[in-house]
Formats: C-alpha cells, sequence, structure tokens
C-alpha cells in the first residue's frame, strides 16, 4: 500500500465512524434505497379532541359535526347565544349604516388622501391587536377562562 491509498482509506474509516456517531438509531433511507413502505413508521398524530384517523391513506377529514371540538361547542351553544349572536349582528350593522351616512354627509373632497391613510393604518392596527392577543391566548392561555363559563 502506497501512502495515498492509506491516507484514503483512514480518511474513508474516520468517515464511517463520524457517520455512525451521529446517525440516529433508525435512519431515514437514503434516496438510492428501495423504500418498504410496510415498516415506515404510521403517522396518525395523537388529537387532544381524540379526532384519529385510524385508517391510514383514509381522506376522511379531521373535522365537521363529529368533531368532538365541534360536538362540545354544540352542546354549549343554547338559544339564548344564539338570539344574543343575532341582536349584536343586527345592532353592528344598524351602527355601521349610521357612521357610513354620516360619513358621507360631511365628507369633504380635500380630506381623501387623509382618510385613505387613517384607514388603512386602522387596519394595520386592528390586525396587529388581534394577532396579539390570539398569539397571547395561544402562548399563555388555556381552555378554561374566568368569564365566559
Amino acid at each position: 500500500m502506497t501512502d495515498s491509498e492509506v491516507k484514503e482509506f483512514s480518511e474513508k474509516e474516520l468517515v464511517q465512524k463520524e457517520e455512525k456517531m451521529f446517525m440516529s438509531p433508525d435512519p431515514a433511507p437514503t434516496l438510492d434505497e428501495e423504500i418498504d413502505t410496510s415498516k415506515l413508521p404510521s403517522m396518525p398524530e395523537d388529537d387532544p379532541n381524540g379526532n384519529v384517523n385510524s385508517e391510514m391513506g383514509a381522506a376522511a377529514p379531521r373535522w365537521g359535526p363529529q368533531h368532538a371540538g365541534a360536538r362540545a361547542l354544540a352542546s354549549m351553544y343554547s338559544k339564548e347565544k344564539r338570539l344574543q349572536e343575532q341582536i349584536s349582528v343586527v345592532i353592528a350593522s344598524i351602527l355601521f349604516v349610521c357612521v357610513f351616512v354620516n360619513l358621507l354627509r360631511s365628507w369633504d373632497s380635500s380630506i381623501w388622501g387623509s382618510v385613505l391613510i387613517c384607514a388603512v393604518l386602522g387596519i394595520m392596527t386592528a390586525d396587529f391587536a388581534s394577532g396579539l392577543v390570539h398569539w397571547g391566548a395561544d402562548t399563555f392561555g388555556s381552555v378554561e377562562t374566568y368569564f365566559g363559563r
């Protein structure tokens, strides 16, 4: 063996040792290997609501009226709650029309630029604030709230 062959052999050995050291117990197959799908781990992830798709490959959605979360919400949904929502939508619609009529009556064409800028800034502020609230609820919140029970 020449020096270059010994050096090449020892480099290959070092690379193999390094690969072995960082290899996981169940390595992913390489692109060259033929993949036996029966030996791959199945992927139905656990759902905290108990909505598990037990048949692999089934194209059944994991949501809808049979979803455990939907059933829990439906059980808490009374006629009074529905009436409160309908009244809120009607009142909000009336107030929206009143604001729009008031805007049209007091409209001055010289202020359209500032109105447009303020509208865009208002939309961006509302989007940021709602995102911040949702992030906080997802990060620090829980299903059990102190109000609304």
